[in-house]
């Protein structure tokens, strides 16, 4: 029987056997994309974690691994959104990797949580689209099948989304760069 569907039906065992075999090519994917084997590995990990968190959106249309890698890529480009926004916010300071690792970890903590927040605000269908495509990496068709609205209803809540999110992130920006400039005192 085919892995999606065993791990749509929660069956714990075909997931296992799904990590075992697509963790390491996953992982090189991912170390020839982010250059770090840090990067590399805690996103392999997400990737798996969100697969398992949203199985019962997966579509048996589409191969497992084009799923896995899809939800990989999606991560990868949202950690890189989220590190530009902190260069910008940054910008006419000393270089981010001054930053002790707890300031660090602080600064990317704060971010990850000012982005839930405005996520979190967007109207319910939104944000419901939004998550779809960028957590679970589903592709607009899928979202639009699942939620039985057409796909330019897809494209318009994700365009939506996408704009409010960078209207407020301006104020994020300067959020981010006070807080950077208190953690230097």
């Amino acid at each position: 029987m085919d892995l999606t569907i065993l791990i749509k039906q929660n069956n714990e065992k075909a997931f296992e056997q799904a990590f075992n075999y697509y963790h390491p090519k996953l992982y090189s994917f991912l170390l020839k994309k982010s250059q770090s084997e840090y990067i590399a590995e805690e996103l392999a990990q997400e990737t798996f974690i969100k697969l398992w968190k949203y199985r019962n959106s997966l579509s048996t249309e589409f191969s497992l691994s084009s799923q896995i890698f899809r939800i990989a890529k999606t991560l990868f480009i949202d950690r890189l959104r989220k590190k530009s926004l902190l260069y910008i916010a940054l910008s006419n300071e000393d270089d981010y990797s001054t930053l002790s690792m707890p300031e660090n970890q602080l600064l990317d903590k704060e971010l990850s949580q000012k982005i839930n927040t405005l996520i979190g605000n967007l109207p319910k269908t939104r944000r419901k689209v939004f998550l779809l495509s960028r957590e679970a990496g589903l592709s607009h068709s899928e979202i639009a099948k699942l939620l039985s609205i057409s796909p330019k209803s897809v494209n318009n809540h994700i365009t939506k989304a996408i704009k409010e999110i960078k209207i407020k992130l301006v104020n994020l920006s300067i959020f981010l760069f006070i807080l950077y400039n208190l953690l230097r005192e």
